[in-house]
């Protein structure tokens, strides 16, 4: 009567360490697939705020006269100077390509875990 049946015998240690090890791996992969997804998205949304803070720029530059571009040369905006945008630094230059032509470069690029980003670069030729 002491004898246990086969049908009430339940789960073996090795079945319950096998099952433990593939609900691990499971749930490593859905860790490392969110943290993959808020990475990029993490990146996305500073290159989008880096882009549209060069075309700001850029069409603040398009808006000056053009006999007034003369007097531009290099602008910097380092970390903490552009207002909401602390992590961000911008470079603006104007230069002389003859009397009728200026090229106008928006460089931005932000930090990133200490890291500066790959720059963003947009460039136009303006002509009179």
């Amino acid at each position: 009567m002491n004898k246990i049946s086969k049908k009430n015998k339940g789960f073996t240690l090795v079945e319950v360490l096998v099952a433990a090890v593939l609900l691990s791996f499971v749930v490593v992969g859905v860790l490392l697939m969110s943290t993959t997804s808020i990475k990029s998205n993490h990146y996305a949304n500073r290159h989008t705020r880096a882009i549209v803070l060069a075309e700001e720029k850029m069409e603040s530059m398009l808006k000056i006269p053009f006999d007034q571009l003369s007097t531009y040369t290099t602008e910097e905006e380092d970390y903490g100077k552009i207002t909401n945008h602390v992590e961000f630094r911008r470079r603006t230059t104007v230069s002389v390509i003859d009397t009728d032509q200026y090229r106008i470069t928006v460089t931005v690029n932000w930090k990133s875990q200490g890291k500066n980003s790959a720059p963003i670069t947009f460039s136009i030729v303006r002509t009179r």
